[in-house]
């Protein structure tokens, strides 16, 4: 049985190597691309990209592990048939992905996601734009790299031995071992213990796009947008007609009206606080007759104060990109959870960096939650901080530092950005 423990662990060490090669070979095909950054910069692929690689090697060991529990229980030969059928079919997908990955990126610009099947659905109109040395490079690409898989599978199994009836106070030791081996691969799968689960957007660290994207797993990203993808026809409740004079009233011209200038120069620095959970029944309360947000107060006094004001969403994913891009929040999905949409958005931060600004934004919790790093990546910020990021002496919570000492760290962020001489945006 120990034989067993160490199959598992070099099918799982093993899956994550060949995945992990996947980052040069990507870098080396899109060499253009990839002069443009640093040795470090190139190393910071494979170094993010790595914690995807892992979590699809635990999707990929999930059944070998709960074979090789049933074989110590129910021996038979067909265990052995059975892992291998599984190992190769998952070097075949891989292979794919991979392969298919790597030649349409030059077109897409982002990595491989379920949109694919869209245009597999007419293979002709697909295969329109493919010159027949681009089909065979690919097809190499796939062959090559799945007999490598294949390769290292089959070395690998050769270790695995079918268990034969033996002593049950054996057999329940190593079916614990195999319990906490399934628990640790669970963890893998998961992307660790934090609050965020593995998504694409754990492996984004820079601002060049490129790099993020080559960080990607090409397979998982693939699979997770098929998960997360949703219908959003069953909303159209008015035809295009009805939905277009309804919004011309809303959006009606008003350049005849003269724009009150309320700045008292034309680039000023713009900081941006998003503050969850601080409605007006909050900031407008008052305890003991002492106010809750005096602050506010004050400035809501001297500023420009926007009465009706209605949040977009009750969720941090919708409101943060309602708030940045003006896209309001779907009423059942994320469009943040799905990068390929989200980095066409419009933003705020794109539009102020193409303007010479420096742009930041400051999280107290886990950037990778619901792809945020993406998000924020893709539209125009230069710089993420966030709580890993930050090592102060206060409690956290599951979500981070709270506001207070996060404020006191903005504060000092500003005060900084403020000596340079560039203008800045803030969040």
């Amino acid at each position: 049985m120990v034989s067993n423990i160490l199959y598992l662990l070099l099918l799982f060490v093993g899956t994550v190597v060949l995945l992990t090669l996947q980052k040069p070979l990507f870098l080396l095909w899109y060499a253009e691309l990839a002069s443009e950054a640093e040795v470090a910069e190139l190393w910071g692929v494979v170094s993010h990209g790595i914690s995807l690689d892992a979590t699809m090697a635990g999707y990929i060991c999930a059944i070998p592990i709960l074979l090789t529990l049933l074989c110590l229980w129910l021996p038979s030969v067909w265990w052995h048939r059975v892992q291998r059928v599984w190992c190769y079919t998952a070097a075949v997908i891989v292979a794919v992905t991979f392969s298919v990955n790597l030649g349409l990126y030059e077109f897409w610009g982002f990595p491989l996601d379920g949109s694919i099947f869209q245009y597999l659905a007419t293979p002709k109109e697909a295969m329109a734009s493919v010159t027949v040395s681009q089909f065979c490079i690919q097809s190499l690409v796939a062959v090559v790299y799945g007999a490598l898989l294949i390769a290292m599978y089959h070395t690998v199994l050769r270790i695995f031995k079918v268990q034969v009836a033996g002593n049950w106070g054996r057999k329940l030791i190593y079916s614990l071992l195999l319990l906490l081996f399934a628990g640790l691969d669970f963890l893998a799968i998961r992307g660790g213990t934090t609050t965020a689960v593995a998504n694409v957007s754990k492996v984004y660290f820079s601002d060049n796009i490129f790099l993020n994207h080559a960080a990607v797993n090409p397979t998982f990203s693939l699979l997770s947008s098929i998960s997360d993808g949703e219908n959003l026809d069953r909303y159209d409740y008015y035809s295009t007609e009805q939905c277009a004079a309804q919004m011309a009233t809303i959006m009606a011209d008003n350049d005849a009206e003269p724009t009150e200038n309320l700045l008292t120069q034309s680039r000023p620095n713009i900081v941006l606080i998003l503050a969850e959970s601080f409605g007006r029944t909050t900031t407008d309360c008052t305890v003991g007759g002492q106010a809750v947000a005096p602050n506010l107060q004050r400035l809501k006094g001297e500023g420009v104060w926007f009465e009706n004001m209605i949040a977009s969403s009750f969720r941090t994913d919708r409101g943060v990109l309602a708030t940045l891009s003006g896209f309001c929040a779907q009423p059942t999905m994320s469009i943040m959870k799905e990068p390929q949409r989200a980095s066409h958005l419009p933003s705020i931060a794109r539009s102020l960096r193409s303007e010479g600004y420096s742009t930041s934004y400051i999280h107290g919790g886990d950037l990778n939650f619901t792809n945020m790093a993406s998000y924020l990546y893709a539209t125009g910020f230069d710089k993420l901080v966030a709580y890993k990021d930050l090592h102060f002496d206060a409690p956290t919570s599951k979500w981070g530092y709270a506001d207070d000492v996060l404020a006191d760290y903005f504060t000092g962020h500003i005060i900084a950005q403020s000596e340079q001489s560039a203008p800045y945006f803030a969040v």
